[in-house]
């Protein structure tokens, strides 16, 4: 195809017994260019339409088609864009909870969608059921049915909403139909957390029992860990008393990043971690298990997430402490160091929230539950305590001459 200077159109050409040439009047949001198209049966004829055309669009009355969407197209096509801007693990998070929303919308206009539709869709998604397929062991393939709650409507609406904001962006929709649905009421369960006497009870069970995962639930106890940042670390992640923690494994068995800046972070261990993990892998190489990774199977490859819940749940039934999940572990590690005065700020950086206003929302309970420290005195505010400096009612160091 023959082409004249930019914003010329092309040069009429022959297509199936007649003339042809086209002007791009614009792009659309996904960057095809809208063509419009003119045709003759001379060449001159041609010429003279695209000339017609050209005058149309320098006057303004040509305008850009926009495409026509629905919702599950746009999503799908705004998915591909979000996985240039971020990991693959919040990808897999997006497209699981949008899958509840097309399911319902999907077929729907993106410019039809209104906020009664928004709220039909919470609706329909609070108390849905929907069933799981996963593999475990030699591809037997397993189902679980799950309920969905008023939580996973109120997830649901936040993506959608962001989606919707960059079809506003694009120009794809006037208003985001979104934005004026409010929220479905829900409670968030209380967490589950063992006590300091059970934590003793656990913890010196697996010890004398040589439990497998021993090291990993001490550290899970000890750090804040997720699950999944747990089975990833290597021992290259371990420097001394600092460990870097910078991938988690997904459910799946794949290894990325974590989700956040915040996620990837480098954290202190206590003296008594250290030694742990130490015995641990001298455990290791008496058992003659070569891996890079901190807690590996019995053939050096990375442990699953049903595994290490398992073995939680039979040791705990061992230590006769009540079961709870691998991530309750980092509540438990969560509710002893807010007991032992850490704050809020500190807690996030430890336990990698992105937001650290998040973290005294989701630990409200405990806070409200902390002992608050004893208030400082003035002599202790300013460092002054070991001079015995009494600023009221008694002595003050001497001023210094000028």
């Amino acid at each position: 195809m023959s082409r004249n200077a930019d914003g010329l159109g092309t040069r009429p050409h022959k297509w199936r017994g007649r003339w042809r040439a086209a002007l791009t009047i614009g792009y659309d949001a996904t960057g095809k260019p809208d063509r419009r198209w003119v045709y003759g049966a001379t060449q001159a004829e041609c010429q003279g339409k695209l000339d017609d055309l050209r005058k149309q669009q320098a006057s303004g009355l040509l305008a850009a088609r926009q495409r026509t969407f629905n919702l599950a197209t746009y999503l799908e096509e705004w998915l591909e864009q979000k996985a240039l801007e971020v990991n693959p693990r919040t990808i897999q998070i997006y497209r699981s909870e949008l899958a509840h929303v097309t399911k319902v919308l999907g077929r729907m206009k993106l410019s039809a969608i209104k906020p009664p539709d928004v709220q039909r869709m919470m609706r329909a998604i609070n108390g849905s059921q929907v069933t799981y397929t996963y593999f475990r062991g030699e591809g037997k393939a397993k189902t679980r049915t799950v309920t969905l709650t008023a939580r996973a409507a109120n997830e649901a609406k936040s993506i959608l909403s962001n989606a919707l904001d960059d079809a506003m962006t694009l120009g794809l929709i006037a208003t985001n139909p979104a934005r004026p649905v409010r929220s479905l009421r829900h409670e968030e369960p209380e967490l589950t957390v063992w006590t300091a006497e059970e934590i003793v009870r656990f913890t010196c069970t697996t010890l004398a029992g040589a439990c497998d995962y021993h090291a990993l639930f001490y550290l899970a106890l000890t750090a804040g860990l997720r699950a999944g940042e747990l089975l990833a670390l290597e021992w290259t992640d371990l420097d001394g008393e600092r460990l870097h923690v910078a991938r988690t494994a997904s459910v799946k068995g794949g290894v990325g990043v974590p989700k956040s800046r915040a996620g990837d972070r480098l954290i202190a261990l206590p003296s008594d971690t250290v030694a742990t993990l130490q015995a641990h892998r001298a455990g290791l190489e008496a058992a003659l298990i070569t891996s890079p990774l901190l807690f590996p199977t019995g053939l050096g490859t990375m442990a699953n997430h049903s595994n290490v819940r398992r073995s939680l749940h039979a040791w705990a039934d061992r230590a006769g402490v009540p079961r709870i999940r691998v991530h309750d572990l980092r509540h438990t590690y969560a509710s002893m160091a807010i007991s032992a005065g850490m704050n809020a700020v500190e807690l996030a950086r430890q336990i990698g929230h992105a937001d650290a206003s998040f973290t005294p929302r989701r630990y409200a309970h405990f806070f409200e539950r902390a002992t608050p420290r004893t208030a400082p005195t003035l002599a202790e505010l300013t460092g002054s305590e070991n001079r015995k400096v009494v600023f009221l009612g008694g002595t003050c160091p001497e001023s210094s001459p000028n």
